[in-house]
């Protein structure tokens, strides 16, 4: 394992959260209304390792030969598959699926940019 790497599993890491809101906001403390105008916190993260097996790859195609999916689908546990869904316009989804249920796409809330050390949150 490179050096990089194991430093990067082992040591924590703090992700600054900061939401600003464009509407009123109010938290209810003690039966006393409080205005707010955004939060900022400080997010632990921790890279953890878990092994995975490829448990599909499959590329689907209409009758005239032209891809329109190409599939991979990972068990990361006996009870958890994630489904990679990338379509000809490169667009890629995530699909995840617990305990044999149907499976939900996961959607992209926010992107941390560790150069500019900031949030973009996603609508």
């Amino acid at each position: 394992m490179d050096e990089t790497r194991c430093c990067k599993k082992n040591n924590p890491f703090l992700i600054p959260l900061i939401i600003r809101f464009q509407e009123n906001c109010f938290l209810n403390l003690n039966g006393e209304k409080i205005g707010l105008t955004g939060i900022e916190i400080n997010i632990e993260g921790q890279f953890e390792e878990s092994p995975v097996q490829i448990k599909e790859m499959r590329r689907l195609e209409n009758m005239e030969g032209e891809m329109k999916a190409e599939t991979l689908t990972i068990q990361s546990s006996i009870d958890m598959t994630t489904s990679f869904v990338k379509t000809p316009d490169n667009n890629t989804t995530v699909h995840f699926s617990k305990n044999n249920e149907s499976s939900k796409q996961l959607k992209v809330l926010a992107i941390y940019n560790p150069k500019t050390n900031e949030l973009d949150i996603k609508k």
